[in-house]
């Protein structure tokens, strides 16, 4: 579903330069779908990630855990995926919770030129549809995805969908013009 829905909205020509993604749907063959629709992919990570330090190590299959790099906030690293032909970007940053622990928050990018600051302001965006302009959000949403064609005829799998594809598609109210 979730590639169909990135053909329908390049298919329906609107504009954006980033897919924004959870862990969830964070993988090789989303990241190349993206890719070869001439756009960037920025998605959380898991920490059990596999990547290669070079092309070389990637071509003799020397890959090893992102965990294991222990990424310091602020470093970004170029890596090498198994099966993303392209150069991604990584980086972490420790995140406060609110019982007082911490998390760790892994990101990836095919945008190499990203500084680590804008990985994490354009990583924020995926949550950020501003308050107002919620009603221009869903109607793009149902315009440009064609909601009307999917298979969630009850309130629930309404409410669900929503909550599944929210952050996904904060491109779409990040197109709409500025008032």
């Amino acid at each position: 579903m979730f590639q169909e829905m990135v053909r329908q909205v390049h298919q329906n020509a609107v504009p954006f330069r980033y897919v924004l993604a959870d862990s969830w749907y964070t993988n090789s063959d989303n990241i190349n779908l993206v890719l070869g629709l001439k756009h960037h992919y920025l998605g959380a990570v898991k920490s059990n990630l596999e990547v290669a330090l070079s092309k070389h190590d990637r071509g003799t299959g020397k890959f090893v855990k992102i965990s294991s790099l222990q990424l310091q906030p602020g470093t970004v690293l170029t890596v090498y995926l198994r099966s993303v032909q392209a150069p991604v970007a990584i980086c972490g940053d420790i995140l406060p919770n609110q019982d007082g622990s911490v998390g760790e928050l892994l990101l990836l990018t095919t945008d190499v030129t990203m500084t680590y600051q804008q990985f994490l302001t354009t990583y924020q965006k995926r949550w950020g549809i501003e308050p107002g302009r919620q009603a221009e959000y869903h109607k793009s949403l149902k315009q440009n995805a064609s909601l009307e064609k999917l298979p969630t005829r009850t309130h629930r799998t309404q409410k669900l969908f929503r909550i599944l594809f929210h952050g996904f598609f904060w491109t779409l109210a990040e197109s709409l013009p500025s008032r």
